[in-house]
């Protein structure tokens, strides 16, 4: 048998770990010291803070040599990507310190997504107020202070609340909603706004959160008029950790109608056939394959949010009751076939649209 290792030798292994460990955290240190050297040139030169693209290239270089050190993937991947988000913080934390004098007011801070805005911007050090149905000053005392003023009230009273406070909008400054519409709300704040201040749409593509950033988020913005506040809001959300996306109000309210409203109304569809058909959805998750489960998820997540946003994403976007229009024509197209036992037809329908998703059109 071989001989075991004394205490004497476990102890002088275990000190030439340390050292190693030791040796390590130094490296780290270092490569913090080089982020924030780089950090502050991007500030400097006024280089976008985040190159995803070199970060994606970067990080399967390294997997590539860690394989060759003969580590595996599962340590060298969490490895990176922990070092690759403190570097976005310092990144941020840097760009930010110079936002900090920036004063937000948010209309509708105090639930839903004006909420998360409000902490968010807050533990970013930026000057936020706001006001809610219960809480704060009045909303165009908070408008008139304010340089980027933000609606984030339900879809319905956007446009209301929009006249209300537009005209307390100071020149050069932005007035900006964050509803899943964007023509009719950009519309009513360029109509209630002077042609000397900034209009944005915005639209946050997530919930309410508890997240101290919007890493990994993604926001599409819609320009309204002006070109100083736009680039602005795209840096700000992009040093708060969100992918921006830019699109024309018609271009996103056409997307959301097939994306956003025409998902949410067949998962309501799916409960409400599953519910007049007797079948629970406690036994319909038991029985049901990874992609079934997928849905019903989708389903569950719906059924907790406000019913108002759902209702306002049908009925406040003017192509959403066409879109389900279509999408029930297929449901009854594909009904009348199996109907039919038409195999060929369905087949040939499972076809079309296999060209069109693998395709990536």
């Amino acid at each position: 048998m071989p001989q075991r290792p004394t205490s004497e030798e476990l102890a002088a292994l275990r000190e030439e770990l340390s050292s190693v460990d030791r040796a390590l955290l130094e490296v780290v240190a270092r490569r913090s010291r080089c982020v924030a050297e780089i950090a502050a040139f991007k500030a400097r030169e006024d280089v976008p803070a985040l190159d995803r693209a070199r970060e994606t290239d970067h990080l399967e270089s390294m997997l590539a040599r860690g394989a060759e050190l003969g580590l595996v993937e599962d340590l060298v991947r969490p490895l990176f990507e922990a070092l690759f988000a403190a570097s976005r913080a310092e990144q941020r934390h840097v760009r930010l310190a110079a936002l900090a004098p920036l004063r937000v007011g948010i209309v509708g801070a105090t639930a839903g997504i004006g909420a998360t805005l409000a902490r968010v911007f807050t533990r970013a050090g930026l000057v936020v107020e706001g006001t809610g149905l219960d809480a704060g000053a009045p909303a165009g005392e908070i408008a008139a202070r304010s340089e980027l003023v933000v609606l984030a009230v339900p879809i319905d009273v956007t446009c209301a609340v929009a006249a209300q406070v537009g005209p307390h909008v100071v020149p050069g400054a932005c007035l900006m909603d964050v509803t899943s519409v964007k023509r009719a709300p950009i519309a009513a704040m360029l109509a209630a706004t002077s042609p000397e201040v900034d209009v944005v749409g915005a639209h946050p593509l997530f919930g309410p959160s508890a997240a101290a950033d919007l890493e990994g988020r993604r926001v599409v913005l819609c320009r309204g008029r002006g070109d100083v506040w736009m680039p602005r809001v795209a840096r700000l959300f992009e040093l708060l950790g969100a992918e921006v996306v830019e699109a024309d109000a018609e271009e996103h309210d056409h997307h959301m109608a097939f994306g956003q409203a025409l998902t949410q109304a067949k998962a309501i569809a799916l409960g409400a056939t599953l519910a007049r058909s007797g079948v629970s959805l406690a036994r319909a998750r038991a029985l049901s394959t990874e992609t079934s489960r997928a849905d019903l998820s989708t389903l569950e997540r719906l059924a907790a949010q406000r019913p108002g946003l759902f209702a306002d994403l049908l009925c406040e976007n003017p192509e959403a009751p066409s879109a389900c229009a279509a999408l029930a024509q297929e449901l009854a197209a594909l009904a009348r076939e199996a109907a039919a036992h038409d195999r060929d037809a369905l087949i040939r329908q499972f076809m079309a649209v296999a060209r069109v998703v693998l395709g990536g059109a």
